[in-house]
């Protein structure tokens, strides 16, 4: 038996899955203002797989086998990206003005690059555990999120959802991002799952969170996520298919509003206002607008533009200088400049490269649902970067990013999921024979 398919290590995965939510929550962590740390509960679950892995190593003649998706051309690339995408984060921490909080950026980009090895290496290239981990994931952030939503809606009444104890949204960011990964999991695995009813249960919660939080860049991020599942899934299920999830997402949809509008009192929640502002903006005055968004952007690209374009003008150095510019791309330009900007593209593109590039859904890949909502997440995270800062330095997208190695790993086997058969027996169709190991095998 391999070493990352031990009964221990399998169990800390599916542990990591199920506290992987509480990565957004700022409240519920250790956190040391007098040393600046900050510690997730996931993280700590991490830290456990990698002394679990390092110590069965040891056992084992202390040698590191290199996987199969970091050995293969983009995945060689990625690795050099993402290290040289680091030192570069050194290089800025030096020049930086504030240089705790930048060195805490540092730590956390560390502690992300080592998640995405730990989970790109050693998670278990099994379709099934596959799956389970992500359904352990959605019903993990259901049960956070509905907790969240009756401590900030009953008890703070809160006119939205945030990622702290306190009123302001301080800390709603990472909350928010955490909920544009894993929704569209959960709606994928809607369609994929055989007992639709009791799936459709955490999506509802989900569902009211997203709408809940009032964040008009996940609304948008996750609508466009939907678009590209959509397409993915005409190839696999037709449009009849599409329609089906369409109208079952809608009334998930209308049954999130429904519920908020009759526990809530929505004259205050928040996201009634931010909704009012997509049609009639000049009533809600009291909301940042896209224009003050835009001078945002446009300070920041003039300082780095004025100060530094090519190398930045170091490590969180912008938001001394402009304040922040709620766009991580505009951001990392900078306080990195442009070298860090480019890096940054190439890891997104290796990312796509790795997790994307030549599937087909037709070709009976394997852990299909999980492979929609991978494209659809990727989508939705590039989306979101134009809103939002510092969230590639977070934990929850490099789990999301060495998951999308490993997914497409287990793709290019070529074995059919269970949920695929099940789907073949309850509607009847022809089921094709699985096909031979190895088939289907897409070059770099």
């Amino acid at each position: 038996m391999r070493l990352t398919d031990a009964t221990v290590l399998r169990g800390l995965w599916l542990l990591l899955a199920l506290t992987s939510p509480f990565f957004g929550v700022e409240f519920l962590r250790y956190n040391n203002e007098a040393l600046r740390i900050h510690l997730a509960i996931p993280t700590v679950v991490h830290f456990a797989i990698v002394t679990t892995l390092f110590l069965g190593v040891l056992m084992r003649g202390g040698r590191f086998k290199r996987p199969e998706v970091l050995a293969r051309k983009w995945g060689r690339l990625l690795f050099v990206l993402v290290t040289a995408f680091l030192v570069w984060h050194v290089i800025g921490l030096a020049r930086a003005f504030d240089f705790a909080y930048a060195g805490r950026e540092v730590i956390k980009l560390g502690l992300g690059f080592l998640t995405f090895l730990t989970v790109a290496g050693f998670f278990p290239r099994d379709e099934q555990f596959l799956e389970r981990f992500w359904q352990l994931a959605i019903w993990g952030a259901a049960g956070l999120l509905g907790y969240l939503i009756y401590l900030h809606g009953f008890v703070f009444m809160s006119p939205q959802l945030a990622g702290t104890d306190r009123l302001g949204r301080e800390g709603a960011n990472q909350l928010t991002g955490q909920v544009v990964v894993v929704m569209p999991y959960a709606i994928a695995w809607l369609w994929g799952a055989r007992h639709k009813v009791a799936v459709a249960v955490p999506l509802l919660v989900i569902t009211a969170a997203w709408i809940y939080a009032g964040s008009r860049a996940a609304w948008i991020a996750v609508l466009i996520s939907l678009v590209v599942m959509a397409f993915e899934l005409r190839k696999r299920l037709g449009w009849r298919g599409v329609v089906s999830l369409a109208l079952a997402i809608v009334v998930i949809g209308g049954a999130s509003l429904w519920a908020l509008d009759k526990f809530m009192p929505t004259e205050h929640l928040d996201f009634v206002s931010r909704a009012q502002y997509i049609y009639d903006p000049e009533s809600v005055p009291e909301l940042q607008t896209y224009e003050d968004r835009s001078e945002r952007i446009v300070r920041a690209l003039e300082c780095c533009a004025v100060t530094s374009p090519l190398i930045g003008v170091g490590l969180t150095n912008t938001q001394a200088f402009s304040g922040l510019p709620h766009n991580e791309y505009v951001s990392i330009l900078g306080d990195l400049g442009l070298v860090g900007l480019v890096l940054f593209a190439l890891i997104l593109y290796a990312i796509f490269r790795c997790s994307w590039l030549g599937w087909a859904p037709s070709d009976g890949a394997a852990v299909w649902w999980v492979a929609s909502g991978t494209h659809a997440v990727f989508a939705a995270v590039v989306i979101f970067f134009l809103t939002i800062d510092k969230f590639y330095t977070v934990q929850t997208f490099w789990v999301f990013a060495g998951l999308a190695l490993v997914t497409r790993e287990i793709e290019r086997r070529g074995v059919r999921p269970p949920s695929r058969r099940r789907w073949l027996r309850v509607t009847g169709r022809v089921r094709i024979p699985p096909l031979a190991q190895g088939a289907g095998v897409v070059g770099d």
